[in-house]
Formats: C-alpha cells, structure tokens, sequence
C-alpha cells in the first residue's frame, strides 16, 4: 500500500490522535542505494508498534533515524513532540534505544552497567541505586549483578540492554528487532517485558522479521523495497498472503472440551492437562476450508486438573519514577559537561583499575628500551654525546627525556584501543541517543588517558633513577615547567589517538594506526643528537614534534641549552591537541555508516 494512502490513526470524533512518534515522507540513501524512499508514521501515545520487514528492508535505519542516531535525506519526523532535526536533546531526554545488538559495557559488571546509565541519568547516588536493585530483580538479573557483562549469556545481555534502558524512564522505547537469536523461553520472556511497558503507558516501537499474532494485538506495517507496503494486525497481513487455508472443524465440540474419564487418561494426560486421550482425539473430524482456521475453545480452567501457577509479574507501575538529583531544575551547559565528563572519567578509570594488563604491556617498550640503550649500546651510543667522551651514566641522563615522552606515546595506544572498542561494541551508539553533553564520551577517554600517561611517566622515571638516573642542577621551577610540558605533549597526543580509535574498524586497526606515535621517537634526538645523524636524515629527525619537546625536557631537567625549541614544543603540542580534539569531534557526530 503506498504511503501516502496509507490510514492513521483516529479518535472517535474522526480527529486524529496525538502522536508519540510521527513521521511524513522519510528518505535516506547511502551513495546511490535507496534505503528509505518515503515513509509515513503515525504512532499514538501509549501503544505498541512493530515494523515488519526482511532484512534490507530500512528497519533499523527507520530507528536511527527518529532516534537521533544518524540524519535524514529528506521528509520530516517528529518524536514526543520534538523534531528530530532541530530538537534532537529535546528527543533523546524522552526515549530509551535498544539497538539490533546488545549495547553494554563488557568490561564492567551489570551493576556498574545501571549505575553508569543512573549517573548518566543525572540521578542521586541514593536514587540511582534503588532504580538498579528494583531493574536488577525485575529482568532477573540480581544472581548476576556482579559478574562481568561480558560473562553473560545473549539472552541475559538482551536483558540487562533493555534494564539499561529503562532506568531513565523514558516515554518512548525503540526495540530494533529484541527477539533475534534468542532461544524460546527467552522470546517468551521479552513479549512478556514489552506487554509490561505497554500496561505502563510506555510507547513502544520495534522492528521484527516475525509475524506472531498471538503475543500482542499490535498493529503492524510492513515494510518492502524501501516503502511502507501494507498496514495491519497480524491476522489482517496474514490475510494478504496467497495460499490455501484450513479450517478445523469438531462433529461435537463438546465432548472435546469435557475432559476425558479419569479410567481412560494415560499417565501424559494426567500430568498435562493439554494433552488428550486417544478415544477423546478420534471423536474429532477435521473439514478443510479456505476461510481461515479456527481454534477450538480453550477448556475453564477448573476443567484442569492441574492449573499451572500464576507467575508473579512486577508490573511498571510498581517501579517508582526516578527522581533527578536537582529536582527539576535543569543544569547550566557546563555544569551537565562536567558531570558528564566526570562520569565518563569514572568509567575508564574503572577500565584501567580492573584491567591493567593493556596498560603495563604498553609499559614495557619504554622500560625495556630504557634497559637495553643503556646496558647494552650504553657505551657505543656514548661516544657521540658532547664529543665522544661521555660515560654511561651521561648517556643515561640524555636518553630518559626521550624515553619519558615515548612513555607517553605508548600509553595513547590503549587510548586508540579503548575507543575502537566502544565504537565496535554498540556502547557508544547508546550514548549518542541519551541527553548528555556528546564530547563528555571523549573527554572521559582524554582525561584518563592524559591521568594514566602521567602515572606510567612517574613509573619509567622512577626506573630511570634506578639505575642511575639524576637531575640535581634543576629547579623547582623548572621541574614544574617539565611536569606541565609532559601533561601538554600527553593532551596533544591523546586526541590524535581518540581521532585514530574512531576512524578504526577494530581494535587491532586501531593498534597499528596509533604506532607511529611510539615509532616517531626512534626518529628524533631521543638516542643520538641529530648532528650526528646522516645529513639527509636529519630534516626528518628535526622537523617533527617531539625532537623539540626533548629538547626542551632535557635542558629544563639537566641545564643545557634550550633555544627556540622551547617555543616550538609549546607550538606543537598546543597545533596537535587543536587538530586533534576538532579531528576527533568531527568523526564523533558524524552518522556512523
């Protein structure tokens, strides 16, 4: 059926309902694929919609679409009163999204995964936790609750996404197909929760490949080639499918609705009520018809000699509505980035507590290249330092400026990997469908990353004095000048890695694009003073950012010349960290392909 014939729908008095979600010719194209060609929605309040459709069809970018996740080509749609165009925070504070895969944060357990969305949220600490322990016990999740996401099975995975979820309560849900690959009792389960938010009041919108009339009366379109192709419940579509029907019928109904005599039940039938006895299933005559089938009434259930037990159901309403810890009023800009911010901080300093491996692994270039320059090519690398006649121990004061800020460059790989990771697992793409300030995801990235480069810099430095390593002409000014360089030079490079995690496909894309950020000192001062490098060699040993920061480190440290390349280093520290966070920011807000 075109869109534009398309029926909506009414109120008594022939006016047309309000709309929860609405939309009038939606079109998107990927180059020159069309992947929506003109839709038309329109959802009430308080109801649950399902968009059925194989796959190709344009489902799951009809949710990206109303959920602010990607743009729209052309048309325009409107949810809980807000265009998505131009109101997309006005959006994202009314709706919940779970996407075609489950979005949580495998490296935290399904506790830390509510009370990140709580914070996220911006509820108390007090209310944030009462809102997890009541979603926790309600999708079964409490036994769980301490285990590691990435432990769980898909269908608690599904489950904890969909808690995760809620715990705004939002008004309206997008579900992009929430039933694939879960096993039956599972499905059960999930049109068992979606019934719940619909008695709720919630508005739900899903996307499916399955035709079951018998788990909801929802109204369905079905969506093919792009278009919107016919509107209706599940026995209405079932209706437009050629083929033959049959219909059974009983020559005497009922007798099979009486239960049979207790002598003539086998011990199947005494034990399942659904089950019928042999005399009792030959007095049925089965009619072929193509009208449809028709269902025999279902016994009473005090016909049943064994009444399966009422399982109790915590209903929606029971929860009670979270509460924000301001009140209502709302937060100024910079107060909600700095939570927001802070927020994201905590989880990647969570990340890096629980998980050091990633970091300390990265931790052993620097240290094993500190041991190795020194202990081994200590001696002939001393030659070419202030005239040939330097010993080991002066060759170890001019190699650790270097190797503190190749300390720095190993440690932005595991932010690279950290924010390819999110990227791929799905985690991201919640966060850009919640009302949070949107660069928060990657300050929480920089700030740990820059906290943990600084952590790893004491660590190399604290080797370094180890073996031998001293600085007794510097001051405390000039130390405090050092320290602010090495957290500018780890701010600069944090944002190029952020900006390379985010055009990476995966982690171990990521990895390798993050390398030269630890092979670019090998090229520099770091080792060997560029006079004595090959004349042709040496452009490229000076014309790069971190030959100045050495420079510049090893005359505050050790009190030998600085000249320009004090400015220099300021210059490209501050140029790098421009480029990068304007890089990173860029790639961030795009629609993901």
């Amino acid at each position: 059926m075109p869109s534009s014939v398309m029926p909506t729908s009414s109120k008594g008095d022939g006016t047309q309902s309000p709309a929860a979600v609405s939309a009038n010719g939606l079109r998107k194209s990927y180059g020159d694929k069309t992947v929506l060609d003109g839709i038309d929605l329109h959802i009430p309040a308080g109801t649950v919609f399902a968009l059925l459709g194989p796959n190709g069809a344009g489902k799951t970018t009809a949710v990206k679409i109303l959920s602010t996740l990607i743009s729209a080509d052309g048309g325009q749609a409107q949810v809980a009163g807000h265009d998505v165009t131009t109101s997309p925070d006005g959006v994202r504070s009314a709706i919940g999204v779970t996407g075609q895969f489950s979005a949580v944060d495998g490296l935290i357990t399904g506790e830390e995964n509510m009370l990140l969305m709580a914070d996220l949220h911006h509820l108390s600490k007090r209310e944030g936790r009462r809102v997890a322990a009541e979603l926790l016990e309600r999708f079964d999740l409490v036994e769980a609750a301490k285990k590691p996401a990435s432990t769980y099975s898909g269908g608690m995975k599904r489950r904890l996404d969909i808690a995760m979820t809620l715990v705004g309560n939002p008004r309206i849900i997008f579900l992009d197909e929430p039933t694939t690959g879960l096993d039956p009792r599972s499905r059960h389960n999930m049109w068992q929760i979606i019934r719940e938010l619909v008695t709720g009041g919630v508005t739900v919108f899903l996307t499916t490949q399955y035709l079951e009339s018998r788990r909801t009366r929802r109204p369905y379109r079905r969506a093919q080639r792009r278009q919107i192709a016919a509107q209706g419940t599940a026995e209405e579509l079932k209706r437009l499918i050629p083929g033959g029907h049959v219909r059974l019928r009983f020559s005497d109904p009922a007798a099979y609705r009486a239960p049979p005599p207790r002598s003539a039940r086998s011990p199947a039938t005494t034990r399942h009520s659904r089950y019928r006895s042999p005399a009792t299933a030959a007095s049925a005559n089965c009619a072929p018809s193509s009208t449809g089938w028709t269902r025999p009434a279902s016994r009473r259930r005090a016909d049943r000699p064994h009444p399966r037990p009422r399982r109790r159901v915590l209903r929606p309403h029971r929860l009670q509505r979270p509460q924000p810890a301001q009140g209502d009023r709302p937060m100024s800009t910079l107060s909600l980035a700095m939570r927001d911010s802070s927020t994201m901080l905590r989880r990647n300093l969570l990340h890096a507590r629980r998980y050091p491996s990633l970091t300390l692994n990265l931790l052993l270039t620097p240290i094993m290249l500190l041991l190795l320059f020194v202990y081994i090519f200590g001696d002939a690398m001393s030659a070419g330092i202030g005239g040939g006649g330097a010993d080991r121990s002066a060759y170890i004061a001019y190699v650790v400026p270097g190797l503190l800020l190749m300390t720095i460059g190993s440690t932005t790989i595991g932010t690279a990997v950290s924010v390819s990771n999110d990227m791929t697992e799905g985690i991201i793409a919640r966060f850009r469908t919640m009302a949070i300030h949107r660069p928060a995801v990657l300050v929480g990235h920089v700030v740990g990353s820059v906290l943990q480069s600084v952590a790893s810099v004491v660590l190399v430095g604290a080797v370094a004095v180890a073996i031998g390593f001293r600085s007794t002409d510097a001051t405390a000014l000039e130390w405090l000048a050092a320290f602010g360089l090495l957290v500018l030079f780890a701010l600069a490079l944090t944002w190029i890695a952020v900006g390379m995690g985010l055009i990476s496909p995966n982690a171990e894309a990521a990895s390798n694009n993050a390398m030269p950020l630890i092979l670019l000192p090998l090229l520099s001062s770091a080792f060997t003073p560029v006079d004595s490098m090959p004349g042709w060699f040496q452009p490229i040993a000076e014309y790069q950012p971190f030959t100045p920061a050495i420079e510049t480190l090893r005359g505050l440290l050790l009190g030998t010349e600085i000249g320009h390349n004090g400015w220099l280093a300021v210059a490209w520290c501050l140029g790098l960290a421009v480029l990068g966070y304007f890089w990173s920011k860029s790639l961030f807000i795009r629609d993901p392909k």
